[in-house]
């Protein structure tokens, strides 16, 4: 194998390279305009174009800057060597390090706007500063220009300073290494080919190094992007600053069935969108501002029809003002039943941009799969006085112990009516079903510990009452029919931890069997009612 020093190479391309140069140049000054008007419109007209740091930026910007440096670095060594002036190409590279550096401290305000939105003051100071780094560029610019052309001024004479290089004998040396495998043995040939490896590196050690140390930053800077990316694709547990409201999606579910396990609709199924929700000022969130797209790139906008079919998962936005405070809310979104619920996607509205005149609305994008909440459910018999739990995935830690069940025709019972410390009376009270002819009272004793961490607290106002009757249903048997039914229980202010239910009047006399069933969308519980 034969090698040459790049000396001669680099001296009969001197203009070339100088074009080269003045080229990336002029390709990462555009980009660089293109960030100094990001801000200038940011600040000056308050438009808010969200696009993401790569659009501005992209990965090309940050390898032309490097091979840039890579490039004056060269010919700094090449100058240098032959005893030429170099400040021109020492201030270039200090230049365009520094701009790499701001280029790369940009690209993470950009993407950071998508969290938090900056300031009019810290947007003009961002402004002037890019703005006045980007002035010495023109000079370099003309300054490569002119060595490219070889155009001869006073001060400049590049044409005779390239015919000053003089290339000589040692610029064009040529050196030799034999790679064969007549009279050699194998380990002297790699001995051999190692040592004229080391001895090339170390004649030519600072070009190898520039050339090995731009592979290696393009590389890091391409990761940095692609992190910088990735860390803004938006997935449950993500939160977003957009136009009017920050978001954070929490979960999401998909059903066909109300919080008392009825078929809502049977030609479509429903997907819960359990997300926290901070309004910036008084602000109205409109179905078109968040809409779902799944399948085909279909649509789909929140529904606020159906609140009252999801109360067991929390509070259901229903088109009114969001508070300026993180709020849990959730959203209900229609789709067909064949819809897949996988690789959905969440559109939140995040600005506006005109182009070619015509405004056009822009977005932030949430990618997620559903979780299927209808699943076959074993029933599980207890007893009297056994703890269970409603359902850790969607309830929390909330739990729920039977202590006692009876059925009355009718419930007295007394209690104390207090004016001051000193001054009571006991009264008498009597509870009735509300249709006497119809009905009798199922009186269910409990105890419940809720956690008011969950969503179910906050929907009911963690009120005994409404947390039993969203799963409360009885099921009998009367000559070898069995029904299962639903029902509804008042509790009172003088009765702690008592709920009655109105229930048929023959299920006590006729009933084979009769029970009591909690059911909810993870579990169901049965008690056998003696």
């Amino acid at each position: 194998m034969i090698l040459k020093k790049p000396y001669a190479f680099l001296i009969k391309n001197f203009k070339i390279i100088h074009i080269i140069i003045f080229l990336l140049a002029l390709y990462v000054n555009n980009y660089y305009i293109k960030i100094s008007s990001f801000f200038r419109n940011y600040s000056s007209n308050n438009f808010y174009d969200y696009n993401i740091a790569k659009d501005y930026l992209p990965i090309f910007s940050f390898i032309a800057i490097i091979l840039l440096i890579s490039f004056i670095s060269i010919m700094l060594y090449l100058m240098n060597k032959k005893k030429k002036p170099i400040k021109l190409y020492i201030f270039s590279i200090i230049y365009y390090v520094t701009l790499l550096i701001s280029m790369l401290f940009i690209y993470n305000v950009i993407n950071t706007l998508y969290e938090a939105t900056l300031t009019q003051k810290l947007s003009r100071f961002y402004r002037d500063i890019f703005f006045i780094l980007n002035l010495p560029h023109y000079y370099f610019l003309v300054m490569y220009l002119i060595r490219g052309i070889g155009f001869d001024i006073k001060k400049f004479n590049f044409s005779k300073d390239l015919q000053e290089l003089e290339i000589n004998a040692e610029d064009n040396e040529e050196f030799e290494f034999v790679l064969g495998t007549e009279g050699y043995l194998v380990k002297r040939k790699i001995h051999r080919l190692y040592r004229e490896i080391i001895y090339y590196y170390k004649e030519n050690k600072f070009l190898i190094n520039i050339v090995l140390g731009s592979i290696l930053s393009i590389v890091l800077i391409t990761v940095f992007i692609n992190t910088s990316i990735n860390l803004h694709k938006y997935h449950v547990g993500s939160s977003l600053s957009a136009d009017k409201f920050t978001y954070k999606l929490n979960n999401a579910y998909v059903t066909s069935y109300d919080y008392k396990n009825k078929l809502i609709n049977n030609q479509n199924k429903y997907l819960i969108l359990d997300m926290t929700i901070t309004n910036k000022n008084k602000n109205i969130l409109k179905p078109e501002e968040m809409y779902i797209i799944y399948g085909n790139n279909q649509e789909s906008i929140y529904k606020t029809s159906l609140a009252n079919s999801f109360s067991d998962l929390g509070t259901v936005y229903i088109g009114d003002l969001i508070p300026n405070q993180a709020t849990n809310l959730l959203f209900i979104y229609e789709l067909p039943n064949n819809a897949k619920t996988t690789n959905l996607k969440l559109m939140v509205y995040k600005g506006y941009e005109y182009k070619n005149g015509v405004r056009n609305n822009l977005y932030r994008e949430y990618k997620f799969s559903a979780s299927n909440l209808d699943k076959d459910l074993k029933i599980t018999n207890l007893n009297m006085g056994d703890t269970f739990t409603l359902g850790k995935t969607l309830y929390g830690n909330t739990n729920l112990k039977i202590t006692n069940m009876e059925i009355k025709n009718k419930y007295e019972y007394t209690y104390q009516k207090c004016s001051n410390e000193n001054n009571c009376e006991t009264l008498t009270d009597i509870i009735l079903p509300d249709n006497r002819n119809q009905n009798e009272l199922l009186i269910v004793d409990y105890e419940i510990n809720i956690d008011e961490n969950s969503l179910l607290a906050r929907s009911t106002n963690n009120k005994d009452q409404n947390i039993i009757n969203k799963f409360s249903k009885i099921n009998y048997t009367i000559n070898k029919n069995d029904k299962t039914t639903t029902i509804y229980g008042k509790t009172y202010s003088n009765l702690k931890n008592k709920i009655f239910f109105d229930i048929p009047n023959n299920v006590s006399s006729k009933a084979d069997k009769k029970n009591f069933i909690i059911k909810t969308r993870e579990n169901e519980y049965s008690f056998s009612i003696n």
